[in-house]
């Protein structure tokens, strides 16, 4: 499930084994599920930050506690999100994140990345505040990274797990997100 950079620049450790599903379907071991799908930029709304909102720049340490803060279960430190910036595809116009005006609060954040060998855009974080979710921001963020890569990528790829609770693939098929593949990612005892 991963963009093709990563599948080139990483190796995988032997204790783990990726499999797409369709080729193992009848397995019975325990895996985590991963989803991708793929957006060919062929029809993309245009972007519209919702009223009394608006982008901003922030740091990284703004970054991280604002990603740390949507999701129970992932914890991102300073150091690991400055390594993003150090990327080939690394791309500052597609770190992307959003303020409530009336009150200042960092709500929403977006990070991309763009690999100009294969012009494949990526979607890497995409979250939205608890209390801000089903307002449109979401929507925008994702709009948003699809606008800005439109005229560098030929397609743009997102990948999650498949378990998770806020259901990110029925969110990106709906933005008009294509061709899901599930992914078995098996791990035995080191």
């Amino acid at each position: 499930s991963l963009p093709y950079w990563k599948t080139i620049s990483y190796q995988i450790p032997n204790y783990i084994k990726v499999e797409l599903e369709e080729y193992n379907k009848e397995s019975n071991e325990e895996c985590e599920k991963y989803f991708k799908v793929i957006h060919y930029l062929d029809s993309i709304e245009n972007p519209w930050l919702p009223e009394d909102f608006t982008l901003t720049n922030i740091s990284i340490e703004e970054y991280v506690n604002h990603i740390n803060s949507c999701y129970d279960d992932i914890r991102l430190s300073i150091k690991e999100l400055k390594e993003y910036q150090n990327h080939r595809v690394y791309d500052e116009n597609l770190w992307i994140a959003i303020k409530d005006i009336r009150n200042n609060k960092i709500v929403a954040t977006g990070i991309g990345e763009m690999d100009n060998i294969v012009r494949e855009g990526i979607l890497e974080w995409v979250q939205v505040s608890k209390e801000y979710r089903r307002k449109g921001l979401g929507k925008y963020i994702v709009n948003e990274l699809l606008f800005i890569t439109k005229d560098k990528a030929k397609f743009v790829t997102v990948s999650s797990k498949l378990s998770n609770k806020l259901n990110p693939l029925s969110l990106y098929k709906n933005y008009g997100f294509i061709n899901k593949q599930i992914w078995n990612i098996y791990q035995s005892n080191r």
